[in-house]
């Protein structure tokens, strides 16, 4: 009796430690997954504007239920546009991404 409770407080303490480490894990690999998103997207919007003359107007894209705003400023020290996309990631921390072009 005495060693089946030591082995299940043994397996309870290594499942209270293990768990919350996975748990973050798994969220940082949907962030990642978010952020090759968000930049993927900032790219497309990018080459779109350098080579097939599109508008620099903000808009909001949505890709699987998260809502990427991307955001176009005009940069006179750089001399380019500047494109932003944000986003809100797995952990509730507001994600901020640029670029420039230039045609």
């Amino acid at each position: 009796m005495l060693e089946m409770i030591l082995g299940l407080s043994i397996l309870l303490m290594v499942c209270l430690v293990v768990l919350p480490y996975q748990i973050i894990i798994l969220k940082e690999r949907t962030n990642n997954y978010l952020l090759s998103n968000g930049l993927q997207l900032l790219n497309d919007e990018l080459q779109t504007f350098m080579y097939d003359g599109g508008g620099i107007e903000s808009k909001t894209v949505t890709l699987d239920k998260t809502e990427y705003q991307i955001a176009w400023v005009q940069d006179v020290q750089v001399g380019a546009n500047k494109a932003c996309i944000r986003w809100i990631d797995e952990l509730n921390r507001s994600i901020e991404k640029c670029g420039y072009a230039k045609r």
